[in-house]
């Protein structure tokens, strides 16, 4: 799909805040636009097959990883311009794991987070999909450790694969997706619920079930024979009844989180029937689902001042799928500092919230089109990329010329 990236200029930015201050309840205050940025292609002239996510090296090797759907991981290095890109290399394939006719769920090679020291140990971790849907075979989502080698710390090791969590599902939606490492080492992961209009079984807030849950694990200090332990600031580490690995829960179907430079942890949650919602999730938290969609009451009664309130909420107007992204930080466009910058899937759009400290400072912005967003990660000087599944391209955000 051909898309014109359009540069923003304050008076179309402002017009296009207006538009969109009946979603919210009131009119959110008047900020200036980020200046004039556009998207162009970190990889001028390479396609990626469904493109899930672009995942950076933090080791001055410039190395990127781009996930496809599919079960490839390509290898890639930074673009700066001046020369052609260098061409992908494989890095690891695991199509044979991935559950057949994964394309028509939520399924798929999702998610790929590389441990704080991946430069010393080589070690990643993959969230992905797999098994047949059938009652021998049933639909799961997994969360594997592999290595690179160490021969070649550039090619993944297929044979170096641990489960650390296999969690059955009823079907192939909602799987989550949300695969991080916080500032305490520790892995975060976000399993979606069971996908079930409304939730009926309430599986989101049954802390005895990982479905609708962010969990943190950890997966350094592992005790011999098991592939991750209990970290000591989890929640209920001892609560009879509780899962030990549940940090928060409450959650719909958490595809993407990421923590910011103060060490908030971002999500966004797709909503059902009306409302999206961007949240920052604190340690113990309640986000509701399904009590709540964002911040709109779906069950009589429900308390809503014992959830915790999205930061951010908003209507059919603007979208329908809200893909978390990051706080920039980079250099590129100043004005973007103090941003939040993510995308909602469905409605092609890519979004800068201005936030100070977890709260909103002003209203959103549109910074231009991308179809199919999928992830928004975030390279060593906290420059984006933005994966395009439509497109089959991976974007950054550059100044407008």
């Amino acid at each position: 799909m051909k898309m014109t990236w359009t540069a923003i200029a304050a008076t179309a930015s402002l017009g296009t805040l207006a538009g969109l201050l009946g979603l919210f309840g009131g009119p959110a205050p008047a900020t200036a636009a980020p200046a004039a940025c556009t998207l162009t292609e970190a990889w001028p002239g390479v396609t990626f097959k469904e493109p899930m996510a672009a995942v950076v090296a933090r080791d001055g090797t410039d190395r990127v990883f781009v996930v496809e759907r599919g079960g490839r991981i390509q290898l890639c290095k930074k673009w700066r311009g001046g020369t052609p890109p260098v061409a992908p290399r494989p890095f690891l394939d695991v199509s044979r794991l991935l559950s057949p006719g994964y394309d028509k769920g939520h399924g798929g090679l999702v998610s790929m987070a590389l441990h704080p020291a991946f430069a010393q140990n080589r070690r990643f971790f993959l969230f992905y999909g797999t098994g047949a849907g059938t009652p021998g075979d049933p639909f799961r989502v997994v969360i594997a450790g592999y290595t690179a080698m160490a021969a070649n710390p550039d090619q993944g090791d297929p044979a170096s694969a641990q489960i650390l969590l296999s969690q059955e599902k009823r079907n192939r939606s909602h799987a989550g997706g949300g695969l991080c490492f916080g500032p305490d080492g520790m892995l975060y992961v976000g399993f979606g619920d069971n996908a079930a209009h409304d939730d009926p079984d309430r599986v989101s807030q049954d802390m005895r079930s990982l479905e609708g849950k962010i969990l943190c694990l950890d997966v350094t200090n592992a005790p011999a024979g098991r592939p991750y332990a209990i970290p000591v600031g989890n929640p209920w580490p001892k609560t009879p009844g509780v899962r030990p690995e549940i940090w928060a829960f409450g959650v719909r179907n958490p595809f993407r989180m990421a923590f910011d430079a103060k060490g908030l942890l971002w999500l966004g949650d797709p909503g059902q029937k009306q409302r999206e919602e961007i949240d920052v999730v604190p340690r113990a938290g309640n986000l509701g689902w399904p009590l709540m969609e964002a911040d709109m009451p779906l069950v009589p009664g429900t308390d809503a001042s014992k959830m915790v309130p999205p930061v951010f909420a908003y209507g059919r107007e603007l979208g329908r799928a809200a893909i978390a992204g990051q706080v920039y930080r980079g250099q590129r466009i100043p004005s973007l500092a103090d941003h939040y910058v993510f995308a909602d899937h469905m409605a092609g759009k890519l979004i800068a919230l201005p936030v100070r400290n977890g709260r909103t400072t002003g209203g959103p912005v549109t910074l231009g089109d991308v179809a199919g967003a999928s992830s928004i990660d975030e390279d060593a000087q906290g420059e984006l990329y933005i994966t395009s599944l439509d497109d089959e391209k991976v974007y950054t955000l550059v100044p407008a010329q």
